[in-house]
């Protein structure tokens, strides 16, 4: 999700086609908030495509990740430097000062040039790496409020207790298994646990009547179509709900 011109959420293997497709040009982006290594949400090999244009001399993109998977991009870069002789495209941009990777704390504020930044750490596990998926929640000067979630299975009360009275502007969501049955500890989202989610943060003042909240990572594990799930959001959700679409403003 791209929040604008130089910040965006994750970075996954068809991010450069959708630049193109929707003519968002990525020269003057700034820094990514990855939320987990899994590999539709973190793409090395576009990282290295970014850089591929004189649009991008002198500058440098921050990949701001949890500590757990910080260690782990190091880690493997040690494990797949011998089989490629030393000559990894990720290895290069960061011995450039292309790229750097910051670890970001969870629960601890933080700011970015002028942005304020928090993170939670949602119940989505990396088993490789041993991380949990962050959720980041991204004020700008303009005061937007927006928390990306994806991905993150069902909050617990420290999650809310952490996002309470947040009153946010824009919440992006993980919806991922639609008109699937999950059981409560599921690492996803189905239609019934999102909209669950969006009444326990309406009960702590995460959102409200005017927040813009969106149902995006859907995938095709599951029978809803687009209609039906903005069907589903429209008879049971709290507050209203928009089904996302790829290039979507909002």
């Amino acid at each position: 999700m791209l929040l604008n011109p130089q910040t965006l959420f994750d970075f996954g293997p068809d991010v450069m086609a959708a630049s193109q497709m929707y003519d968002r040009p990525f020269h003057q982006l700034k820094r990514i908030f990855l939320t987990h290594t899994h590999e539709d949400h973190c793409c090395f090999a576009n990282l290295e495509v970014l850089t591929m244009t004189d649009d991008w001399a002198g500058k440098r993109l921050d990949v701001y990740l949890s500590p757990a998977a910080h260690r782990w991009v190091y880690a493997y870069l040690d494990a797949v430097r011998p089989v490629y002789r030393g000559d990894i495209g990720l290895e290069r941009l960061l011995h450039k000062g292309d790229i750097r990777f910051c670890p970001v704390t969870p629960y601890q504020p933080f700011t970015v040039d002028d942005l304020s930044v928090f993170a939670v750490e949602s119940n989505h596990k990396v088993t490789a790496s041993q991380e949990y998926a962050l959720n980041y929640m991204v004020t700008t000067p303009e005061g937007q409020k927006v928390l990306y979630v994806c991905d993150s299975g069902l909050y617990d009360a420290k999650n809310y207790q952490a996002l309470s009275g947040a009153a946010l502007t824009h919440l992006v969501m993980e919806c991922t298994f639609g008109s699937a049955d999950l059981p409560a500890d599921s690492t996803h989202l189905n239609a019934a646990h999102f909209v669950s989610m969006v009444g326990q943060m309406q009960q702590h003042g995460i959102v409200n009547g005017d927040t813009r909240i969106y149902a995006t990572h859907i995938n095709q594990v599951q029978h809803y179509n687009h209609q039906q799930l903005q069907a589903y959001m429209d008879a049971h959700s709290p507050l209203p709900v928009t089904v996302a679409r790829d290039g979507m403003e909002g």
